[in-house]
């Protein structure tokens, strides 16, 4: 689980990351993410409905991509607003992948 305050939150938040924020995509992922003022980062994760009817599936989904998140914090900038969205093909990976795969992203990110 990710600490409270490494969480995107309000509606707010992920609206002004989506207007104003840069993007970067691969086969799992879109990412979006925005400069902010603080000193930590700030992570928020989206699975949509259209990746599975199935809120178990998508929570487990957010359960493994959290963790991932959580695993490779330190490695990221400090002062970053994230917005992580999931894709379809993330249905049949492994947690490991995602791992692999989000830890790839965050690379392209520094």
């Amino acid at each position: 689980m990710l600490k409270r305050i490494n969480r995107l939150q309000s509606p707010e938040l992920f609206k002004d990351v989506f207007k104003t924020g840069n993007q970067i995509t691969n086969k799992l992922f879109w990412i979006i993410y925005k400069k902010n003022n603080l000193s930590y980062p700030r992570i928020g994760i989206i699975v949509s409905k259209k990746i599975s009817k199935l809120a178990t599936t998508r929570n487990n989904l957010k359960r493994k991509i959290r963790n991932s998140a959580r695993e490779l914090l330190p490695y990221l900038i400090k002062n970053l607003d994230l917005i992580i969205v999931a894709k379809k093909p993330i249905l049949n990976t492994k947690f490991v992948d995602i791992k692999e795969s989000l830890g790839n992203m965050f690379k392209k990110i520094i």
